[in-house]
This record gives C-alpha cells, structure tokens and sequence, in this order.
C-alpha cells in the first residue's frame, strides 16, 4: 500500500480537483488505500461506485425531477430517495398536505 496515490487512479474524485480543499491525500476505510479527493472524503470513488452501482447520477436526478410541475411533485420526489427505505439507510414517514 503506497502512501502517494497515483495522480490518474480510478480511486481519485477528480471532480474533486477544482475545489479549494479538493486534492488532499485520503485515506478509504473500505479497501484501505489511499485517493485524491475533498478532504473529508472516507471513500475512494472506486469502492463508492462499487457499494452503490444502481443508484443514479446528479444528472439523472436532476432530469427526472425537472419532469415535475408542481411544488408538491417536486417535494415528493425530492423525500421519496430518503424515505424508500432502499438504497437509502433512512427511514421516514412525510406527509406533504396542500
């Protein structure tokens, strides 16, 4: 295990670079090795994608939800990926009354 991780590992959030704070040396708690990223960054992209591969991307979210009309569609859609109670690790129970 190499403490100076390579400039062009897929274990670096590149997207990360830009940032202020952005290309500090972590460390993954899941495959131990060490990334570029943000600074409290815990998890190599590698091991993020890995844990979550069906879970959509900003993108994909942010095209879906600007499908919505309405406040409380929106709303809905914005609480239904924290409530589902799949890929999310929350439970909750939210009740949007016009």
């Amino acid at each position: 295990m190499d403490m100076i991780p390579n400039h062009n590992s897929p274990k670096n959030w590149t997207e990360d670079y830009q940032h202020e704070n952005g290309k500090y040396i972590c460390h993954c708690v899941i495959c131990d090795e060490y990334f570029f990223g943000y600074k409290r960054r815990v998890v190599c992209k590698e091991c993020a994608t890995l844990s979550h591969p069906t879970l959509p991307s900003d993108e994909e979210i942010r095209s879906v939800r600007n499908t919505f009309v309405t406040p409380q569609e929106k709303l809905a859609f914005n609480v239904s990926g924290l409530c589902d109670g799949g890929a999310s690790r929350y439970k909750c129970s939210i009740n949007y009354k016009s």
